[in-house]
């Protein structure tokens, strides 16, 4: 899978700048400038990936699905509560998106739903999950968070920084 990178015009950190095309890698008209992303976040988008027939946008907070062709963008908001904290914290596997949100990881589908994964509750009320090391992420590093489908092995991997790893 292709991931796009997420270059950030600091001027616009939500905005969405792309060249115009095959060859054309060093046009950057304005027209091709996807706005309406929004975030409580101020970072601004955090990654990009290409699923579901359209471009999956994400903020630290938040999800939006991007569709159309150039000057004709319709940007759909997708939820405000579960974002990716980097450009490589999601992978696809099973026709979802899986990514790394602040408090766990959360599992997206074409039609926009999007369900944590990474808690649950047992027959007896008790929650399993993966708190603990939730709590242990460095967050001053979670950009360097990347994820990994092992097909072989029908698992995911995050590979997070932990505690005060430099």
């Amino acid at each position: 899978m292709r991931r796009p990178t997420v270059v950030m015009d600091l001027r616009d950190p939500f905005e969405i700048v792309h060249s115009d095309g095959a060859g054309l890698f060093n046009q950057w008209p304005v027209l091709n400038n996807i706005k309406g992303i929004t975030s409580k976040n101020s970072e601004g988008i955090t990654a990009l990936a290409s699923a579901f027939g359209v471009l999956v946008v994400f903020t630290r907070t938040g999800v939006w699905f991007v569709s159309g062709t150039k000057g004709n963008f319709t940007v759909n908001h997708v939820t405000e509560n579960a974002g990716c904290v980097g450009p490589l914290a999601w992978c696809e596997a099973k026709g979802k998106l899986h990514y790394l949100s602040d408090d766990g990881i959360w599992s997206l589908s074409a039609n926009g739903s999007v369900k944590k994964i990474s808690e649950w509750v047992d027959g007896k009320g008790r929650v399993h999950g993966v708190r603990g090391s939730l709590a242990r992420l460095n967050r001053t590093r979670l950009s360097g968070v990347v994820a990994h489908h092992d097909e072989a092995g029908k698992c995911l991997h995050f590979f997070v920084p932990l505690d005060q790893d430099e």
